[in-house]
């Protein structure tokens, strides 16, 4: 889903309409366009706005909205142009915010900071550019700009959202009595958001101050006795055996709450106590029979090689929670039982899943997974064979990404096939070109293998 402006477009009534088309009528098309770009209709809405700016071709807000529409379908450089025409017809902060998040959104960091330092030239009080620019400098790892940034955006806005953020730049930036400080006044705000506190608490564990770090995670269940990371974050200070005694007690007291069944789950599995772990899940499921829930149990069956239960565990959790990374685990299971047909299946039930639905956050996870099958035993080619018949279905963006996770799983094996590595890898950036992951990855193998080369 792309960045899009947070109040309707309005149309200014002193621009001069084709003679052809009334102002009510014209009102009802950007009424239509608005709500179809809402609803990820995004070639509609497209056709849409293109109609709009025909009748008002010096609407500036109708380019931005249609920058907004084409770089949701990946079309960066018409999306960049429309915006481009908004800013030449008429520059505002709010087209320069709404530019910027799709930059950002594009990893387009430097012409991300542009558009947003522009949007401060003309609205010196923007939440949206400081907030942008803060994010920025935070990947950018630019700490001292970053927390500038949050300082002036809680100067703007002191609510809780904005000391959480400044909480995170200075975190960052190692200044951990600070962040704390920051934290805490959000909490003053919001005393009710147990991820406050739970940062509150990290900060602790980073200066070793565990004693406080346990208190801040007792503080945090307090507020929400369904902070899963609280129990975690405290069981793991606390250390095994003792912290297994510890979420019992918070289990007995609290009967009906599954979350400190499912830390027990979790804390017995990082410990390699499978049959315990799988207890505690199973437990869990009595008390809430959650998609999660099956999902953690599923995983626990898998380290214990019991694959038809995780199967079964896995097929529940579809049930609950359709979505592509639980088809994914199931299809993990599957190829583990050489079922590549049922894992192919997976990935077709994933497919159908988002047809028609904005799939711009998707990476067809399970359809990456089917492929990794395949190529363990038919090969590379049975593996491009395949992904071709995928290309009429799914985004060029998102094939993109399903060849990229293959790339990873190849590399993860041992021995393995540098040659084929690189194949898939070029194969990615051919749908995506600006991709970095295949590009450094692709750079990286072929770096190594001039060097083979070489010696």
């Amino acid at each position: 889903m792309r960045f899009l402006f947070g109040v309707p477009l309005l149309i200014s009534l002193s621009l001069v309409l084709a003679p052809e088309i009334t102002i009510a009528a014209v009102v009802e098309l950007v009424e239509e366009a608005q709500s179809a770009q809402n609803d990820s209709n995004y070639d509609e809405a497209e056709k849409l706005w293109r109609q709009v700016i025909k009748q008002q071709p010096r609407d500036a807000l109708a380019y931005a909205r249609l920058g907004s529409v084409l770089f949701s379908q990946n079309r960066i450089d018409e999306g960049i142009a429309a915006y481009q025409q908004a800013i030449k017809i008429k520059p505002s902060a709010k087209i320069y915010n709404s530019y910027g998040d799709n930059l950002r959104s594009e990893d387009k960091l430097t012409e991300a900071l542009g558009a947003y330092q522009e949007a401060l030239k003309l609205d010196s009080k923007s939440e949206v550019a400081r907030s942008g620019l803060g994010t920025i400098y935070l990947r950018q790892e630019n700490y001292t700009q970053a927390v500038a940034e949050f300082r002036h955006l809680v100067a703007l806005k002191p609510d809780w959202n904005n000391y959480e953020s400044l909480g995170d730049a200075l975190t960052e930036a190692g200044k951990h009595d600070e962040a704390r400080t920051a934290y805490r006044q959000a909490i003053k705000l919001e005393p009710t958001y147990y991820s406050l506190y739970n940062k509150v608490a990290e900060s602790f564990q980073k200066q070793e101050k565990f004693n406080d770090a346990i208190l801040a995670y007792r503080q945090a269940i307090n507020v929400d006795s369904t902070n899963f990371y609280a129990y975690t974050g405290l069981a793991e200070l606390i250390k095994f055996p003792k912290s297994i005694t510890i979420l019992t007690e918070y289990a007995k007291q609290e009967p009906k709450n599954e979350v400190p069944l499912q830390a027990l789950g979790y804390i017995y599995k990082q410990n390699q106590k499978l049959n315990e772990s799988v207890a505690a899940y199973r437990q869990a499921i009595k008390v809430k029979p959650s998609a999660e829930n099956y999902s953690s149990l599923g995983e626990v069956l898998v380290e214990q090689n019991k694959l038809d239960e995780a199967v079964a565990a896995y097929r529940k959790t579809i049930k609950l929670e359709p979505q592509d990374y639980r088809y994914g685990a199931l299809a993990e299971v599957l190829i583990k039982q050489n079922k590549l047909n049922e894992a192919l299946t997976s990935c077709q039930t994933v497919i159908d899943l988002y047809k028609g639905k904005d799939t711009s956050y998707i990476n067809y996870y399970t359809c990456s997974v089917a492929g990794f099958g395949i190529y363990q035993n038919q090969g590379l080619k049975n593996v491009m064979t395949t992904f071709q018949q995928l290309t009429k279905k799914i985004p060029p963006k998102n094939m993109a990404e399903i060849y990229v996770n293959l790339g990873y799983r190849i590399q993860s094996t041992d021995n393995f096939i540098k040659e084929d590595a690189i194949a898939i890898f070029e194969e990615a950036l051919k749908f995506n070109p600006r991709n970095k992951e295949a590009q450094e990855n692709l750079q990286e193998l072929q770096q190594t293998q001039q060097s083979s080369f070489i010696q």
